[in-house]
């Protein structure tokens, strides 16, 4: 061992040292800096790559969702049940049933899937879409409008390409005949009738039977459980008059739903319309920025916007529409259009626009007069009375909070009754129900 120290310690060993050393390094910066290169692919269909990313992200969406509907799973049966081998799977059989749609042409585009969007509750307030509703609970979920749009437009293709196999039907030669001879067939039938009323003259039944019948079926004549309960009823009207809103607080509200609205760009719209050239397996990037360039000189030669998309355009929901995508907000396109439109005035054409989608020719052919945000007059009583409701439900869950502890503590519900009835009086007492009864309240007493 000290001659082997003594070699490593020379010249000759610090060389060889090095040399071997020296491979590890450079590989491990190279693995840094490159991030793992091509190897975090994992498969490619139709020329799609899914990453070992996407996968990752799949398997904790999936794993969050079952987390959500059953907050009680043990963590290691989740982990073994949602392996990253089944999630891979299923993307790349989702992958297979999108090319396979794409090369069947059909499509679903993004003017269809915004009028969908309008159309989801979940993106409505009062009844209408709310486009500051609709970014929170895209942000929430960590996607873009973008990203979402896609995602639905994907979703839809895919669903028609299932629907195709589901609704198409065959049936063999000899399937028709057998079902032609069923559906022929005749039958002869006969059939005697018997007077039940006729039939009872002939019997008689004495009180010997009757009390036999009813010593051997107790369970026939009992009468259903009941149940004597006790609850207390809290609503939020009950907390009505306990709350107050005062004119600062209204303004204050008001100041944070401006910000909001300005931040979203409510009331910004224009009226655009497009010529798309898509990014698709028989065409690439280059191809789709020469055949945009083609669209955009046909225009500046004299032909229409409308002509020229009809005959350039790949989105098949504009494009015989003369490219139309209709009046359009902040938020509703991928930002590389945005960002062109906001740029563009009336009657102008852009310079071809990069997407996800492909190359994009944009053209506003009108800005839509602005709206004035509503005013603190306009506002201020429906923005009294969410914070009245507000407040009123916080009190009402406080009281909630506290009646639970209070039966725990308590046999029965009168002293939880009367502590929390000093702040809601309106509270119930004792009822008698049969176990259909939708009623919930605390068990006392039970009879039959």
């Amino acid at each position: 061992m000290q001659e082997f120290r003594r070699f490593v310690r020379g010249p000759v060993g610090k060389v060889l040292l090095a040399a071997i050393i020296l491979p590890f390094v450079i590989s491990g910066f190279y693995g840094y800096f490159t991030g793992g290169g091509s190897g975090d692919v994992v498969a490619e269909v139709e020329g799609n790559k899914i990453t070992r990313s996407m996968v990752n992200q799949r398997v904790e969406r999936v794993r969050d969702m079952l987390r959500q509907q059953s907050p009680n799973i043990d963590p290691s049966m989740l982990d073994s049940f949602v392996r990253p081998e089944m999630v891979l799977e299923g993307l790349v059989n989702e992958q297979l049933i999108l090319a396979a749609a794409q090369n069947a042409n059909l499509a679903f585009s993004e003017t269809q899937a915004a009028r969908d969007i309008y159309q989801i509750p979940l993106f409505q307030e009062n009844g209408k879409f709310s486009e500051t509703r609709f970014e929170r609970e895209l942000r929430s979920r960590g996607m873009t409008p973008q990203s979402y749009i896609q995602g639905l437009r994907q979703d839809v293709i895919k669903e028609q390409y299932r629907s195709g196999f589901v609704a198409t039907n065959f049936a063999l030669p000899a399937e028709l005949s057998e079902q032609r001879r069923l559906g022929e067939q005749v039958r002869d039938i006969r059939y005697v009738a018997l007077d039940m009323n006729a039939l009872r003259s002939e019997f008689t039944v004495t009180s010997e039977d009757v009390q036999a019948y009813y010593d051997e079926n107790h369970a026939e004549f009992m009468r259903p459980e009941e149940f004597r309960i006790s609850y207390v009823r809290l609503a939020a009207e009950d907390y009505a008059d306990q709350v107050s809103v005062s004119d600062e607080d209204v303004a204050a509200e008001y100041q944070v739903r401006r910000s909001i609205m300005e931040e979203s760009g409510a009331g910004a719209a224009r009226k655009v319309a497009h010529i798309l050239v898509e990014i698709n397996g028989d065409r690439d990037l280059q191809q789709a920025q020469a055949r945009a360039s083609e669209a955009a000189q046909a225009i500046a030669a004299g032909a229409s916007f409308a002509d020229v998309a009809a005959e350039y355009s790949d989105d098949p929901g504009s494009a015989n529409a003369g490219g139309d995508l209709g009046v359009v907000s902040k938020g509703a396109l991928p930002e590389e259009m945005e960002e062109a439109i906001a740029s563009l005035e009336p009657g102008m054409v852009s310079e071809p626009v990069i997407t996800d989608a492909g190359v994009h020719l944009i053209k506003v052919s009108e800005a839509v007069r602005e709206q004035d945000l509503p005013t603190l007059e306009a506002l201020s009583e429906q923005i009294r009375a969410d914070l009245k409701q507000g407040r009123a439900e916080t009190l009402l869950n406080e009281d909630v909070a506290r009646l639970e502890e209070l039966l725990y503590e308590h046999s029965d519900m009168a002293v939880p009754a009367e502590q929390v009835g000093g702040r809601s009086p309106n509270h119930r007492m004792g009822c008698l129900v049969s176990p259909a009864s939708a009623t919930v309240c605390a068990p006392g007493s039970t009879g039959t």
